[in-house]
C-alpha cells in the first residue's frame, strides 16, 4: 500500500510539473525557419453564407499531385487555370 501511495504522489507531482512547465515556457522554443519568398503560396478562402471553398494556386507540382482530377472531369490541366 505504501508503494501505491508513493507512486500516486509521484504521478500527481509529475502531472502538476508538466502543466506548470507547459504554461510558463513559451513556445516554440526554436524560431521558425524563414520562408523562401519564391516558395510561398497565396491560398484563398472563398466563403458565402452557406459554403466555403479553399483555392490553391495551380503550378506544375499541384498538377502532378492532383492529376486524378482530370479523369473525374475537372479541367485542372487547362493552360488558363490559375486557382
Amino acid at each position: 500500500m505504501k508503494k501505491l501511495g508513493r507512486f500516486l504522489a509521484i504521478l500527481v507531482v509529475a502531472i502538476v510539473l508538466a502543466v506548470v512547465l507547459g504554461t510558463l515556457i513559451p513556445r516554440p522554443l526554436l524560431p521558425a525557419a524563414a520562408a523562401d519568398p519564391a516558395a510561398t503560396r497565396h491560398v484563398l478562402v472563398l466563403k458565402s453564407p452557406i459554403h466555403t471553398d479553399i483555392a490553391i494556386p495551380v503550378d506544375d507540382d499541384v498538377r502532378k499531385r492532383f492529376h486524378f482530377l482530370v479523369g473525374g472531369g475537372i479541367p485542372a490541366d487547362m493552360a488558363g487555370v490559375r486557382y
